[in-house]
């Protein structure tokens, strides 16, 4: 989730400081950008700003939410939520002017329950310029034409949560992509929360009508709100997703789950990245580790443990590199006790170099393996 006011959309124009040019920028078309890791190939960008100062314009929007604002073509999209949450709305800017062009109530969306950090319009919409799909704080997920008609709507799952909603619609090959990771609304709030339960699921809807393609069951699973990734594997093309005590490959043209790896925590946040071979992804509350995963396979093949932090769990921003360790160079300490003999290296680890949000610039971060330990000491390192 991302946060700002939306008293005045500034936060746009910011971030579109560097795309009002006369020459078109990079598309921004979904929540983190074209890889959903948060990293763009634009150049020569500004890196400091004030209130006047590299902003290009400010637009008044109504309403409140967390969503980030998306980017296509000469657009930008941004979902805000007016009347204490009861309208659910996306509303369009001209990218240079900040200009509205239009400003379309989606659904009339239940007010439920969140917690007061969150939003009644937390996800971010997605585009695949044909039209905007968007994903409302009740389950509902809609799809609005270019020009702000509303094209489809599936309100098939009234969902609820602890929390409140707050991941974001991942698109692939004329699919539409939800994770469900809910929590019961029952007398037992903890149930789906605290208490895992097997009614978690991901839907996969056709782009095009709405229609649902397939639904995937995570099996046991707690409360979640990790947007997705989409992997290219060794064997084809996978969706990797977290939720409370697992992470799961799924295929994407079936929902068949291919694989599972314990991931203890609920209330997990972070959105899965990926890099050499592998994705990461940390867990949720009271179990707070940094994981690694090798994709691609139908069996467990987790390399574990590569940071554990003394409280909340850190967000894994972006895998930059690889290279082989050099133990004469890199020095990788164990972290003292813990689970599977985490004490010593996984032959098969790699030195990386991610960004770590919560970590300072230059600390460590050791990748332990899961099966067989020696001393070799190999792992990643910051």
């Amino acid at each position: 989730m991302r946060t700002f006011d939306r008293a005045w959309f500034a936060v746009v124009a910011i971030v579109l400081g560097v795309w009002v040019s006369p020459a078109a920028g990079e598309n921004w078309p979904c929540f983190r950008g074209p890889g959903r890791q948060g990293i763009s190939g634009e150049k020569n960008v500004p890196v400091k700003w004030s209130a006047a100062e590299n902003v290009a314009w400010k637009t008044e929007i109504e309403g409140e939410g967390w969503s980030s604002p998306i980017v296509v073509g000469d657009r930008v999209f941004v979902t805000a939520a007016t009347e204490a949450g009861a309208s659910f709305r996306l509303v369009a800017l001209d990218r240079k002017t900040g200009a509205v062009l239009w400003n379309t109530e989606v659904f009339r969306q239940k007010i439920d329950n969140k917690m007061p950090q969150n939003s009644y319009a937390s996800a971010t919409p997605a585009t695949d310029g044909k039209r905007v799909y968007v994903l409302a704080a009740d389950g509902s997920i809609g799809a609005v034409s270019m020009s702000g008609e509303k094209v489809w709507e599936y309100r098939q799952f009234e969902y609820y949560s602890q929390h409140g909603l707050g991941v974001s619609p991942v698109l692939y090959d004329g699919l539409v992509i939800v994770p469900f990771d809910w929590s019961s609304r029952g007398p037992e709030k903890k149930v789906g929360w605290q208490i895992a339960w097997d009614q978690s699921f991901i839907v996969a809807l056709n782009a095009d009508t709405g229609k649902e393609q397939w639904r995937a069951k995570r099996g046991l699973s707690r409360i979640a709100h990790v947007t997705p990734q989409i992997v290219e594997t060794g064997t084809g093309v996978e969706l990797v997703s977290a939720a409370g005590d697992v992470l799961q490959g799924f295929d994407l043209k079936t929902g068949e789950l291919l694989w599972t790896a314990t991931s203890p925590g609920e209330g997990v946040v972070p959105s899965v990245v990926a890099g050499e071979g592998l994705v990461f992804s940390t867990t949720g509350f009271n179990e707070s580790w940094i994981r690694a995963v090798r994709p691609g396979r139908r069996d467990r093949d987790a390399h574990r443990l590569a940071h554990r932090s003394g409280g909340s769990a850190y967000t894994v921003a972006a895998v930059r590199r690889a290279e082989p360790l050099q133990p004469d160079r890199d020095r990788c300490d164990p972290v003292p006790g813990g689970e599977d003999g985490q004490g010593d290296m996984a032959r098969s680890l790699r030195r990386a170099v991610l960004g770590l949000a919560g970590l300072g610039r230059g600390a460590g971060v050791c990748a332990f393996g899961e099966g067989r330990h020696d001393d070799h000491r190999r792992g990643w390192v910051v």
